[in-house]
């Protein structure tokens, strides 16, 4: 089974956590959602194997700090 994730504002809340103008340094404190980090350390639904990707779009050294910062890269298969 196949599940595509966006990351701002789908697994933490980049308009409540961050400013519009926020820089690198104001990613420091970001969060994900209650209840996602439990969501993305699951392997199966039922007897389906998952695959998890991430798909985002900004500036491309800006979203992998989010990446780094939320700690999730380990659980996609891929990051678009």
């Amino acid at each position: 089974m196949l599940l595509l994730f966006d990351l701002d504002d789908t697994l933490y809340s980049r308009s409540q956590q961050l400013p519009d103008n926020y820089t690198e340094k104001d990613l420091v404190e970001i969060s994900l959602f209650p209840g996602a980090a439990s969501l993305l350390k699951q392997k199966t639904i039922g007897p389906k194997n998952l695959t998890k990707i991430l798909v985002t779009k900004g500036d491309r050294q800006l979203q992998q700090q989010k990446i780094k910062t939320l700690g999730i890269e380990p659980h996609f298969q891929r990051i678009l």
